[in-house]
């Protein structure tokens, strides 16, 4: 692809929908200033009028806030979008207004790695030139069509949100996009889905969990791993943990149990000290503070 094809691919957005094909001439002139030659404008229909303005909504995202937020030209609507080969060997800018379409490509002729400092080469050129062209224009925005909608959807699945996709554990997932009409999803998000875990553990909740250590969470179906939100997907694993606290826990129990036992058959109550008795007011204590099913589970090993 040439620099010349990325414009007029630009250019065809910019000029909603409709490309012209990119030219070095526009018309010749001879030593008397006669026009010998013009270069004639035709255009062909690519894309609807709708579906370009979505593409200048989209290109606007790198000039509000992404990779490209340097190049903005002040008080103007502008839409761009950087590149990157592999191995940093091309640099690229391309972008328009609605006076202007511009392609920028930095790299070697022989094929080398662009070493920078900075801002993207090509993003920096892009720039300068841009705010020169535009300084004495007067501002414009984009205008837009009729047949465009909008709807609230879900940004991790693009259909209709429901109630998960609003409880998200990054906060509400749901946006207003726009649409041609026609075009709004109708199928509800199936990406969110809700799941008991273990507060302790954060996996899936076991039967050894404790009610109270059980909570409905909203997480993410993504089969793909390594990508930014993974951590925001399902857990697969079931706790184990609190069946280890558990085990420890009724082992506990039963020394209690053993120990009160044993006081109860070695007591003697002509011999029986204050230390004696305050030491089995404690262990009754323990005993009493144990829930019901704690309790069966001592009566039951006794």
């Amino acid at each position: 692809m040439t620099v010349k094809d990325a414009a007029g691919a630009y250019g065809t957005i910019a000029n909603d929908g409709e490309y012209i094909q990119p030219t070095f001439i526009l018309k010749i002139l001879s030593a008397d200033g006669e026009e010998v030659l013009k270069k004639e404008k035709t255009k062909t229909r690519v894309m609807s009028e709708q579906n370009a303005y979505i593409m200048k909504n989209i290109l606007q995202e790198p000039i509000k806030s992404g990779t490209a937020a340097y190049a903005n030209v002040p008080g103007w609507d502008l839409a761009a979008k950087t590149g990157t080969t592999n191995d940093d060997y091309d640099r690229w800018l391309c972008g328009f207004t609605n006076k202007y379409t511009m392609a920028v490509w930095y790299g070697y002729d022989q094929v080398e790695e662009v070493k920078f400092r900075g801002a993207n080469p090509s993003g920096q050129i892009f720039s300068a030139v841009m705010k020169e062209i535009h300084k004495d224009l007067a501002k414009e925005k984009f205008k837009e069509p009729e047949g465009i909608v909008r709807a609230n959807v879900c940004k991790d699945s693009g259909k209709l949100p429901t109630d998960l996709c609003s409880r998200d554990q990054r906060g509400s997932r749901v946006y207003s996009e726009i649409f041609v009409k026609g075009t709004v999803p109708k199928d509800k998000c199936e990406i969110h889905i809700s799941v008991e875990v273990c507060k302790v553990s954060g996996l899936l909740a076991s039967e050894h969990c404790a009610p109270e250590d059980k909570e409905r969470r909203v997480f993410i179906k993504q089969d793909a791993s390594g990508t930014e939100d993974g951590k925001y997907r399902a857990p697969t694993a079931v706790c184990t943990q609190c069946k280890d606290k558990n085990n420890e826990k009724k082992k506990k129990i039963q020394e209690t149990a053993s120990q009160m036992t044993s006081s109860i058959n070695s007591a003697n109550v002509s011999t029986t000290s204050t230390a004696d008795i305050s030491k089995l007011e404690q262990i009754v204590a323990k005993y009493n503070a144990l829930t019901q099913e704690e309790k069966d589970a001592v009566d039951g090993g006794a």
